[in-house]
């Protein structure tokens, strides 16, 4: 949100851009995620690196890719930030119902912690990156994600189907 903010002109704005985009596309990628004939393992390691391969090219080439589009209408300003971050939603919508995919297959008691330990991380993601961000700039939250999202999918290998 707070790098679209400059880009569409308005808090309000980019916020809505952002997350307008990022539930619908990761809703999309979560319900595309269960056609690919692969198993939820593979699935969960390709999101991973993908994700975190998208926001390292995001971190060298978001700033002047948008910096070309300044210009143009505010509908142009908003498609394009909504393009920007379709790829990276679509994925991130693979992640939890692959692992979730994965438990279920083996009954596992563990099914009740996914849920628990998801809400926790989505309550507590949004207020941590803020915080992140104001003491070490947006780029360490970033860098941040990478980490864990790399850190999920090197786990995947660790998991015994």
């Amino acid at each position: 949100i707070q790098a679209f903010t400059k880009f569409l002109g308005h808090p309000v704005i980019s916020a809505s851009a952002v997350l307008t985009a990022i539930l619908v596309f990761s809703g999309l990628g979560s319900s595309f995620q269960g056609k690919i004939h692969l198993p939820a393992i593979t699935r969960i390691k390709m999101g991973g690196f993908i994700i975190s391969g998208l926001i390292l090219l995001y971190l060298m080439l978001l700033d002047p890719l948008l910096a070309n589009f300044t210009g143009c209408s505010a509908f142009l300003r908003y498609l394009i930030t909504v393009s920007v971050i379709f790829p990276v939603s679509f994925f991130l919508g693979w992640m939890f119902p692959a692992g979730f995919q994965m438990l279920e297959r083996r009954d596992d008691p563990l099914v009740p912690w996914a849920w628990g330990i998801n809400g926790f991380a989505s309550v507590t993601a949004a207020p941590l990156a803020v915080i992140i961000a104001m003491g070490a700039g947006l780029n360490a939250v970033m860098l941040f994600a990478v980490i864990c999202y790399l850190t999920a999918a090197g786990t995947a290998w660790l998991w015994k189907t």
